[in-house]
């Protein structure tokens, strides 16, 4: 009996590493990864989007992003900063490049998931017909805000960005920590998709319809 209990807790340590190995093995196999995307809906127009940008004290960093994002908007898109209980600049140098800023100061109601509350309440008074979710500390690739807002109107789902850790900073932790990213986020879903799987939500890099 002790035997077969060991046997038994032996392969559920192992069912965790099994299944990653799975999912790199059929990442791998892919000869056409596009061939597996959702249509993006490349045709589709989408209506106003809104760019949630939470931020905590990110007045060193935030300018980067904030470009990033309003070179990619149209006429009648919004770019709102929530302002959460900083105590720096960071709503000022959000309103200097043009974007819409609301501040919340609630200090025994500290983190993302109430910025993000406050943010989407606030866009109720006019709402946009998708949602995108962009961390402060984040770079974002040109083309980013239209193709999410395509790809969740195309296919009625929650749409995410690929989002992946590039350092500035030399050295074989930097490196490893970079391969984590990629092995998490790229890898892993393309081996999702590849079993015709979804993907997590990651937190940043999400488009909501």
């Amino acid at each position: 009996m002790l035997e077969v209990a060991l046997d038994g807790f032996a392969s559920l340590v192992c069912l965790p590493s099994a299944i990653l190995v799975a999912e790199i093995l059929a990442a791998s196999t892919l000869k056409n990864r596009a061939s597996l995307a959702f249509r993006t809906g490349g045709s589709i127009r989408p209506g106003p989007i809104a760019v949630i940008v939470p931020a905590h004290n990110e007045e060193a960093g935030i300018l980067p992003t904030l470009q990033d994002i309003e070179a990619q908007l149209r006429p009648g898109d919004r770019l709102l900063v929530v302002a959460n209980n900083c105590s720096d600049n960071t709503a000022a140098v959000a309103r200097a490049v043009g974007a819409e800023v609301s501040e919340r100061h609630d200090p025994d109601h500290r983190g993302k998931g109430y910025a993000l509350d406050w943010g989407m309440r606030h866009l109720r008074q006019d709402p946009p017909e998708t949602v995108i979710i962009i961390d402060a500390d984040r770079r974002v690739a040109p083309g980013t805000v239209l193709t999410l807002a395509q790809a969740a109107l195309a296919t009625g789902r929650p749409t995410q960005a690929l989002n992946i850790m590039k350092s500035a900073r030399a050295g074989p932790r930097r490196r490893v920590q970079e391969l984590a990213w990629v092995l998490k986020n790229y890898v892993r879903p393309l081996g999702l998709a590849r079993f015709g799987l979804p993907c997590q939500l990651m937190g940043t890099g999400m488009a909501f319809a």
